[in-house]
């Protein structure tokens, strides 16, 4: 674009906070544009109001004419940009075809047993029995995992096929616009007394409540780097089921294929599944009033959003760091090894989080040389129509709100967690004192609060 830029760095956090908070207070030099900005709803509003960044709505439609198409495409992603009042503080990154994290079958196994793809939480309790005692990988040995599970925040992508979709603060919002929590629903319970028989048949991993996630990641990543050898090849499969945003994360790359992204379970004569990333994340990109050529700076920007620009950001230079192939594929420009392919992505890919500014070319990132990738992310595209969003996105109120948010969602998120693992795994009996126990101690940690603050989230939009 012929835009040179001088980059000052902050890696810290703590420090980036502080210097949003120094600017507010007219407090220090201020550089022309914020890239890779991770500024907050109530931080766009406030450094807008106070004259620290540029209302950009006036200018898009001139200066930045490739966002302006998408805009224009998708008026819902300019709403949810955009502040109440129709200004702009900052630009998204954007997305509409993100990885998700989904249920995956083993469709090799399916077939080993004669079995069809499940439709419903029953079929998917008899799929599973059956690939624990069906020897599904032909060794003789009941060595098979008919789902790998690891900890309650896996396990809530299992709430669907109770008829609830919830997101990370276990809220979602019914027919009518209230925010619910989802806990204190009835078929919450249901849910939970699956995942305690799931454990005691020895449906689910033994130490699905034992393990933590990062664990379970190394074991798996561990797993991953013997593939490549022949005898790792001939080692049968004992997975017959995971959640994940791909297969293998859990499993051997080269089995990836065997598994099948499959359609969510029904339940109460509908089928979702809920959406893990939502196509718009804000606060990536922002114009300071120490600009004094907002339409060179939007000329930057802006070609983040087309398709040679959203290559830049994801694979770095054509020609340089990847190049294209006769078929039409991609490859990146290093050996197998992988720590040469890291320091590519550290040295020349600009994205690589989910707070870059532009346009994910979804394409191209389903072409590369990785087979694998490939597949799951065409496997995500097949069910797509299926996700949704248990929140809107909205925007926050004041500070004091979202602290208090904050606090609460620590004490909520940690009681429901803490119960899930204790009633499966038996340490708390569930019957109905100790489940009334559970929401009651729901209620003094706080939920009718946090219902009620997330409701005026919801009615500001």
């Amino acid at each position: 674009t012929g835009v040179a830029l001088s980059i000052e760095e902050c890696h810290d956090e703590q420090a980036w906070t502080a210097q949003k908070q120094a600017w507010l207070r007219g407090e220090g030099e201020m550089p022309d544009v914020l890239f890779k900005a991770h500024l907050s709803t109530l931080e766009e509003q406030e450094l807008l109001d106070a004259g620290v960044l540029v209302d950009l709505a006036p200018y898009l439609e001139e200066y930045a004419p490739n966002l302006w198409k998408i805009f224009q495409a998708r008026p819902e992603w300019l709403a949810d940009v955009a502040l109440p009042d129709g200004r702009i503080a900052s630009l998204p990154a954007l997305c509409g075809a993100e990885r998700e994290c989904v249920l995956w079958v083993n469709t090799a196994f399916l077939d080993a047993l004669g079995l069809s793809t499940p439709n419903n939480i029953d079929e998917f309790t008899d799929m599973l029995r059956a690939m624990k005692n069906g020897d599904p990988n032909g060794n003789g040995k009941k060595d098979e995992t008919p789902l790998n599970l690891c900890g309650p925040w896996e396990a809530k992508f299992l709430l669907h096929a109770f008829g609830i979709v919830a997101d990370d603060y276990n809220l979602y919002m019914d027919e009518n616009g209230k925010a619910c929590f989802a806990p204190q629903q009835e078929d919450y319970r249901a849910f939970v007394e699956w995942l305690k028989m799931a454990l005691d048949e020895g449906l689910i991993s033994s130490d699905a409540f034992r393990t933590t996630q990062t664990a379970r990641e190394t074991a798996s990543q561990l797993t991953n780097s013997s593939s490549s050898s022949s005898s790792s090849s001939k080692t049968p499969q004992t997975v017959g089921a995971l959640i994940s945003i791909a297969p293998y994360m859990q499993v051997r790359s080269t089995d990836t294929t065997n598994y099948t992204a499959i359609t969510p379970l029904e339940a109460n004569g509908r089928r979702a599944f809920r959406e893990l990333i939502p196509a718009v994340s804000r606060g990536t990109f922002a114009v300071t009033s120490a600009c004094t050529d907002i339409a060179e700076a939007l000329k930057f920007v802006d070609y983040l959003y087309t398709e040679e620009g959203g290559r830049l950001i994801n694979a770095g230079r054509e020609g340089v760091d990847y190049s294209l192939q006769p078929d039409g594929s991609w490859k990146w420009n290093v050996d197998s090894d992988y720590t040469a392919l890291s320091e590519l992505l550290a040295r020349s890919v600009i994205g690589g989080d989910g707070v870059t500014p532009g346009l994910e070319p979804a394409a191209f990132e389903r072409n590369s040389e990785i087979a694998a990738d490939n597949y799951s992310r065409r496997q995500i595209d097949a069910i797509r129509q299926y996700l949704v969003a248990p929140m809107p996105l909205t925007r926050a109120q004041s500070a004091a709100d979202e602290t208090r948010i904050a606090e609460l969602q620590t004490a909520l998120g940690t009681c429901v967690d803490t119960a899930i693992a204790n009633f499966a795994m038996g340490i708390t009996p569930l019957d109905d004192e100790n489940w009334e126990a559970f929401q009651q101690q729901l209620r003094d940690e706080g939920v009718e609060e946090f219902l009620a603050l997330w409701q005026a989230k919801l009615d500001a939009r």
